[in-house]
């Protein structure tokens, strides 16, 4: 993987601080044991995934400032993000409801890990790449 852990783990920190506060950091001793991407992976959706759920309860405005826009590789069909968006305009429109975009999480299965975490975080990725060179 081309962007180092500590990245990462700084990056999403910061965002939650920014997004809602310091007392919902993701803390360290998740990622202590992450010797590979399927270790990270395990702990990402087994861990982190969960409580960003919980702090961020169907609010996907702020979900998606913090993981990034919904990315879908039609060659692969695999997301590229960790959320997912549904387009629900039969539904919405049969029932006369006027949301028809509809969001969730990217199931384990269904996602290029390494791409989604790309995505997520490159900004900072592409930034510590600079100051690397």
């Amino acid at each position: 993987m081309d962007c180092r852990l500590i990245t990462v783990f700084e990056t999403l920190n910061k965002r939650i601080r920014l997004l809602l506060d310091r007392d919902h950091q993701i803390g360290h001793s998740y990622f202590m044991g992450v010797k590979s991407i399927e270790n990270l992976k395990s702990v990402w959706f087994n861990c982190v995934m969960p409580l960003l759920n919980e702090y961020f309860y169907n609010d996907w405005e702020k979900l998606i400032a913090l993981l990034g826009e919904p990315k879908y590789d039609k060659d692969k069909k695999l997301w590229l993000s960790f959320i997912k968006k549904e387009n629900e305009t039969k539904f919405a429109t049969k029932y006369d409801i006027d949301e028809t975009e509809c969001y969730d999480f990217v199931l384990e299965l269904e996602i290029d890990f390494v791409e989604a975490m790309k995505n997520a975080f490159k900004d900072q990725i592409q930034t510590e790449k600079k100051e690397n060179e």
